[in-house]
């Protein structure tokens, strides 16, 4: 059986970082996404996210070495310079975006505590984090780096108001304020942006949410709003229909049947998930797996 790869990237970067910002190759040198897209272009057979859907609602298999490009979040870097290269090679790709940070200088949760503890000059903080009390210590570029991740682990699955509590408190104790002009990887789209990439026949959009909080963790009468109200916003701006969507966080705990049976309503058809692994025909188009690109991903997958 034939199977197909779906790769997620974030952001492709042509920019020098400062200290640990991107330290885990999040958004990964533009130089290497390049020499991707050259070798998908040469050796593999690339195909979009509708002609996903096709192939599962015609049973028919994917042809040898499918692979599909999809991009998640909405970083400005997509369209600056991803994009150019993309359309430069031909290569269709699905850029899945959060709403609530279009034409915004907001930052998402992980991107602020990165900038505040990539900044700070404070020797520590101490977080009570489930229920307990913890010591971080940010003396070194190795204990910043641990200390990010740690904090960022049992934050992604606490509840929206509680992690908004704990960055205040990380705002306070590293006497940061967060900034997405401190860094060309924390900057957004545009909606002229969105539109640009939509009109191209090569990209499809689709949505990540408003808020990029885990699905499975919103009462039911936010969860609607997440779906309903991201999806009117693009296609609205883009003046088409939306029936792409992904995951915010995409592991296991973080969708469930009420999440796709809510986007199945919304008209949604497609929604792929962040698990690894490849696809047949016959994946159930809510629980396709991807690999992830960057993100300190070390598998050799292209």
């Amino acid at each position: 059986m034939n199977y197909l790869k779906i790769l997620c990237y974030h952001g492709v970067t042509n920019t020098l970082s400062k200290g640990i910002e991107n330290y885990n190759n999040k958004h990964i040198n533009y130089k290497i996404f390049k020499k991707q897209i050259k070798k998908i272009k040469k050796y593999y057979n690339p195909i979009s996210m509708d002609e996903v859907i096709m192939h599962k609602r015609e049973n028919i298999k994917y042809p040898k070495n499918s692979i599909a490009v999809t991009f998640d979040d909405g970083f400005k870097n997509n369209y600056d310079v991803a994009a150019p290269i993309l359309d430069e090679h031909q290569i269709p790709a699905t850029f899945y975006i959060s709403t609530g940070y279009i034409n915004s200088t907001k930052m998402f949760w992980v991107d602020q505590i990165e900038d505040c503890i990539n900044r700070t000059k404070v020797d520590s903080i101490e977080l009570k984090l489930n229920n307990k009390k913890n010591i971080y210590k940010l003396m070194s570029r190795k204990q910043k780096i641990s200390s990010l991740i740690s904090i960022k682990k049992t934050l992604k699955q606490t509840n929206i108001v509680q992690k908004e509590k704990i960055i205040k408190q990380i705002i306070k104790q590293t006497r940061i304020n967060p900034s997405s002009d401190q860094s060309e990887n924390y900057k957004k789209l545009t909606k002229d942006n969105v539109i640009e990439l939509s009109n191209n026949r090569l990209f499809l959009i689709g949505s990540h949410s408003v808020n990029h909080e885990s699905m499975r963790l919103l009462k039911p009468k936010n969860l609607k709003i997440e779906i309903r109200e991201s999806i009117k916003f693009l296609s609205n701006l883009i003046n088409k229909r939306i029936t792409h969507y992904s995951y915010p966080e995409g592991q296991l705990n973080d969708f469930s049947k009420k999440v796709i049976n809510e986007m199945s309503n919304n008209n949604i058809e497609c929604c792929p998930t962040a698990l690894q692994g490849s696809n047949s025909h016959k994946t159930d188009l809510f629980k396709l797996k991807r690999y992830m690109i960057g993100l300190d991903n070390k598998l050799n997958i292209i």
